[in-house]
């Protein structure tokens, strides 16, 4: 005989055993049992979940939109996944590169080509829309555009004092000017106006080092592989051995600008937060999440880039590179008070046992 209890378990393990049957278990669907069914539908735009489910043509999950026309764009060249997509609607170039998989390492973003019938190729820089949101360099696509992703053809490197130091794609034509407010991002806040620019390049076999005019740099063109050195005012005073870039079998390091400040100590989330000018250390301590317990406000002070420690009451401006230390007590406020407690609860307990 089963209590009530029993029977209502029994009635519910039933009740979800039906829901099951009808519904399917998880992880299945009903478009497993109807695949020519489900296929018609997901043409009409309706439930549009798995692009694995069209034959021949892979779906973009985010551009179905159920009523809306497909676009087919046939993406091929230097990406990993070469084919022909279909899209609701139009996509742009980026999300047709995307859905194939990205570009492959050594494919170009400065020279995609968009192929059209009856139209000559267009030329795409989606360089620039990735880094400056420019939407011209990333058009829609129409109903079987081909998109094709060529190699790129050279790089040249900007280290050292700029916003975005590192090595970009190399275009015929392409000036310093480019290079280092185009591609490296500008000036980072610490660079040297002091100090010559200069650069590095390789003919034939031979390395040399060529100073810059900054007047100039709209007019002087530089070569694949070429490095440019921006120098920093945190490199000034040590000496550097640029001539070790590219040497076979070493590791190359080239000092560059921190943009960052650092946020230590008795704060929420230490950590590194991005330099924004006229900035005071109390709105980096809040960004960092403020004091905890054992901060120590009251003893904040700023450690420059240079080694420098500055009291929070003599602190001007910070600059990048620059860390906010909050100093940490030994023992939060709260400690005290429940180490008391804690051994009166000890003693009074021991006194009990004692008193047994």
């Amino acid at each position: 005989m089963r209590s009530k209890s029993g029977r209502v378990v029994m009635r519910v393990v039933s009740v979800v055993y039906v829901l099951f049957l009808g519904f399917g278990f998880p992880g299945q669907s009903w478009a497993e049992d109807n695949p020519s069914s489900f296929s018609m539908d997901l043409m009409k735009g309706k439930n549009a979940t798995d692009q694995k489910r069209m034959p021949n043509v892979r779906l973009s999950q985010s551009q179905l939109v159920s009523g809306e026309d497909t676009t087919t764009v046939h993406v091929t060249g230097a990406v990993e996944a070469p084919g022909a997509y279909r899209f609701t609607g139009s996509p742009r170039v980026s999300e047709a590169i995307q859905l194939a998989g990205g570009l492959q390492s050594g494919g170009s973003k400065r020279e995609i080509q968009v192929l059209r019938e009856k139209a000559p190729p267009v030329v795409i820089d989606l360089f620039r829309y990735l880094v400056g949101g420019q939407l011209s360099a990333n058009p829609y696509l129409k109903n079987d555009d081909v998109v094709f992703v060529p190699l790129s053809v050279g790089s040249v490197s900007v280290l050292g004092a700029v916003r975005r130091p590192g090595t970009y794609e190399w275009l015929p034509g392409l000036t310093l000017g480019a290079v280092i407010e185009d591609l490296g991002g500008g000036y980072a806040v610490d660079h040297d106006s002091a100090s010559r620019l200069f650069m590095y390049r390789t003919e034939a076999t031979e390395r040399r080092k060529i100073e810059l005019d900054e007047m100039k740099l709209r007019e002087t063109t530089v070569i694949a592989g070429d490095t440019i050195i921006v120098p920093s005012t945190q490199q000034r005073g040590k000496k550097i051995d640029y001539e070790a870039i590219g040497m076979p079998g070493t590791q190359q390091y080239i000092p560059e600008s921190e943009a960052n400040i650092f946020v230590v100590g008795g704060v929420a989330r230490p950590g590194p937060y991005p330099y924004v000018a006229n900035m005071d250390f109390d709105r980096y301590i809040a960004l960092a999440g403020g004091t905890t317990l054992r901060g120590k406000p009251q003893a904040t002070y700023v450690q420059t880039w240079d080694g420098r420690k500055i009291d929070r009451r003599d602190v001007v401006a910070l600059n990048p590179g620059d860390a906010v230390v909050v100093t940490q007590k030994k023992f939060s406020d709260e400690f005290w008070p429940t180490f008391f407690l804690s051994m009166a609860s000890v003693t009074l307990s021991g006194y009990a046992i004692l008193s047994r």
